[in-house]
């Protein structure tokens, strides 16, 4: 089997000097209300990890999974797992975390990528 560290220490290492901080927030465990459609109550949880931003080529912008204003994001591997809904601060902007894809060769956590809207 091959020894992905070695992979995941590079990623950090480019993410590290080419990103910049991405502040990944979440309210955990608030209970829905379907008579006002909201959350109340929960925790605020949230991590820090340096990521890359890239824009969607045109050929991957449909206009429904993907809309013309989304970015992608990847995310170095450390202190927390991005999850959809999340915010997602970068750049000065907030995002909601549209999808989430973890790169994970034989089960090693390399980096993740996140579709992000605005």
């Amino acid at each position: 089997m091959f020894d992905y560290n070695a992979i995941v220490l590079t990623a950090r290492r480019l993410i590290a000097n080419f990103g910049e901080d991405a502040i990944v927030s979440r309210t955990a465990s608030a209970t829905f209300d379907p008579a006002t459609g909201s959350y109340t109550g929960g925790t605020s949880e949230q991590f820090t990890s340096k990521a890359v931003r890239f824009d969607y080529r045109q050929s991957e912008v449909d206009g429904e999974l993907i809309q013309k204003d989304d970015v992608r994001l990847v995310m170095e591997v450390n202190g927390g797992t991005p999850l959809i809904e999340d915010d997602c601060l970068f750049a000065t902007k907030t995002y909601k975390v549209m999808n989430v894809t973890t790169l994970s060769p034989s089960g090693t956590d390399l980096y993740y990528e996140l579709q992000l809207r605005y």
